[in-house]
C-alpha cells in the first residue's frame, strides 16, 4: 500500500506540475489573441495603444486565482487545492480496492482489472474511470476558469477603451438553466465578479469586451488631409454568433434563440416541466435561477409563476 501511494503521489506531482505550466500559456495565449482581436477592430488610424498585461501577472493567476470562488457551485478552491482533492479521492478508492480484492482472494491480474476496469465497459466501470472523469472535468474547468480571467485582466488593462463585458452562453440544448439566465447580461468593467463564466464544473460559456463608443471615445471623425472635409465614423458592423441551428445575430439572447427552436428542442435544454412554463412566457429564463445562481426545482417555478 505504501509504494502504491508513493508512485499515486508522483504521478499527480509531475501531472500537476505540467498542467499548471500548460494552463500559464494559455493565460498568455488567451491575452495576446485579445488584443489581436481589439487590433483588428479598432482602426489604427484612432492612435489607440493597447496594453498586454504581463506575463507575470497571468501566470501568477493561474495558481492564485480561485475557481468556484465567485459562484456558489463550489469553496473557491485554487488549482493546487484541487488536485490535493482528486489525489485525496483516488487514493482512498484505490486503497479501498486492492483491500477487497486481497479479502476475497483476488489474483493481481484481477485486482489490476478492478481498478482500470474492463474493456467491455471502456474501462469507465474501474476505479481510475471514475477518477479520469472528474479529473477530465477539472481540466475543462480549469482551462475555461484560466481562459476567462486572462480576458478580463486583458480587459481591466484597456479600461480606457473598454467599459464593460457580456456574458456568452453556447446556444445549444447542452446549455444548464445558470448560463441560460446570464447570456447577453452586460456588466460594467470591475463588476459581475460572481457572475464570471465558469458558472459550474465543465461551464462552456465565455465573456466578450464591450468597447465604448466613438463618441466616449473622444473621436467623432477623420478629416481628409487632400480634400479638408471631416468624414464622421459608422457604428461597426453587428457581428454574429454561432448556435446550433447556423449563425444568428450577435444581439440574439438564449431565450431569444430557444423561443424559434421546435418543442424537441426546448424540452431536451430545459425538461418538459421548465420548457412548458417557458412557452407560457409568463416566467422568463432569468427567473429559473435564484440569487445564489442555484437552478429552481420544477415545483418552485410553478408557485413562483402562480405568484407573479
Amino acid at each position: 500500500m505504501r509504494a502504491a501511494d508513493g508512485v499515486l503521489k508522483g504521478g499527480y506531482r509531475a501531472v500537476k506540475s505540467e498542467f499548471t505550466k500548460s494552463l500559464q500559456d494559455i493565460a498568455i495565449s488567451e491575452a495576446e489573441w485579445q488584443l489581436a482581436v481589439f487590433g483588428d477592430t479598432i482602426p489604427k488610424a484612432f492612435g489607440i495603444d493597447l496594453i498586454t498585461p504581463s506575463p507575470q501577472l497571468l501566470k501568477t493567476l493561474v495558481k492564485t486565482k480561485p475557481f468556484g470562488a465567485s459562484v456558489k457551485w463550489k469553496d473557491g478552491k485554487t488549482l493546487d487545492e484541487w488536485f490535493t482533492g482528486l489525489e485525496r479521492r483516488t487514493k482512498v478508492g484505490m486503497n479501498r480496492a486492492i483491500k477487497l480484492g486481497m479479502a476475497q482472494g483476488e489474483t493481481i491480474p484481477q485486482i489490476v482489472q478492478r481498478l482500470r476496469g474492463t474493456r467491455a465497459m471502456g474501462y469507465k466501470d474501474g476505479v481510475f474511470g471514475v477518477v479520469r472523469r472528474e479529473a477530465t472535468a477539472l481540466a475543462r474547468t480549469a482551462v475555461a476558469r484560466v481562459s476567462n480571467a486572462a480576458r478580463m485582466e486583458t480587459f481591466q488593462a484597456n479600461s480606457d477603451v473598454i467599459k464593460g463585458w457580456q456574458f456568452v452562453a453556447t446556444l445549444d440544448a447542452r446549455t444548464t438553466d445558470i448560463c441560460m439566465a446570464h447570456d447577453g447580461k452586460f456588466y460594467k468593467l470591475g463588476e459581475g465578479g460572481a457572475d464570471q463564466p465558469p458558472l459550474h464544473m465543465q461551464c462552456r460559456s465565455t465573456m466578450t469586451p464591450i468597447t465604448k463608443s466613438f463618441e466616449e471615445l473622444g473621436l467623432k471623425g477623420f478629416k481628409n488631409p487632400a480634400t479638408g472635409r471631416t468624414k464622421k465614423f459608422k457604428s461597426y458592423a453587428k457581428g454574429e454568433r454561432a448556435s446550433l441551428d447556423g449563425g444568428v445575430p450577435a444581439s440574439v439572447t438564449y431565450p431569444e434563440w430557444l423561443k424559434r427552436q421546435p418543442l424537441a428542442v426546448q424540452e431536451e435544454a430545459l425538461g418538459k416541466g421548465k420548457a412548458a412554463l417557458f412557452r407560457r412566457g409568463k416566467l422568463p429564463i432569468e427567473k429559473f435561477i435564484d440569487r445564489k445562481n442555484k437552478p429552481l426545482t420544477l415545483a418552485q417555478l410553478i408557485d413562483l409563476e402562480k405568484r407573479l
